[in-house]
């Protein structure tokens, strides 16, 4: 049987029915405390957006131990190389995963991609790559899948890309 104390009970904690109201008392003679006031609710963070979540992302896969990059020209005629972190997110060296760029905002217009092969493992031997597209999370078109020759001196145009939300 367990026992339980009461302290501090004041005038109207006994309440109908049999059911016990207790108040209590900060030994001040007041009769009760304050209660503390109830916490504003902390505003939900707006998300970051990530390669996953972004607007428009272009991902480059590789089937190779070597090193390919993005070269893309945006529709205002910026060109983003991947030392521009902050809209080329990732650059997959040896095959590891994509190259990524990706914008929250993007601009409307056309987009072309160019396909560097940074190192060559192998040269001379052309290599698989895929090209992909994706908005808002979701893959909506794969614009190419082709082959790079190694060492190239210039860039090569893979594909152009017409964004138009």
């Amino acid at each position: 049987m367990s026992t339980v104390a009461i302290v501090g009970i004041t005038a109207g904690a006994i309440a109908g029915a049999g059911a016990i109201a207790a108040v209590a008392d900060s030994g001040g003679g007041g009769g009760g405390s304050t209660p503390a006031p109830t916490p504003a609710p902390t505003p939900e963070p707006t998300p970051t957006p990530t390669p996953t979540t972004a607007a428009l992302s272009f991902r480059l896969y590789e089937n190779s131990s070597d090193d390919f990059d993005m070269i893309i020209t945006k529709p205002n005629g910026t060109v983003i190389h991947y030392y521009d972190t902050s809209e080329y997110s990732q650059d997959s060296v040896s095959g590891s995963g994509p190259d990524i760029a990706y914008w929250q905002s993007p601009l409307r217009g056309t987009y072309t991609i160019q396909v560097e092969c940074y190192y060559n493992e192998n040269p001379g031997v052309t290599k698989s790559v895929s090209l992909e597209v994706w908005q808002n999370g979701v893959k909506t078109a794969t614009l190419a899948s082709f082959t790079v020759p190694g060492n190239t001196a210039n860039h090569v145009i893979v594909a152009t890309y017409s964004y138009v939300y």
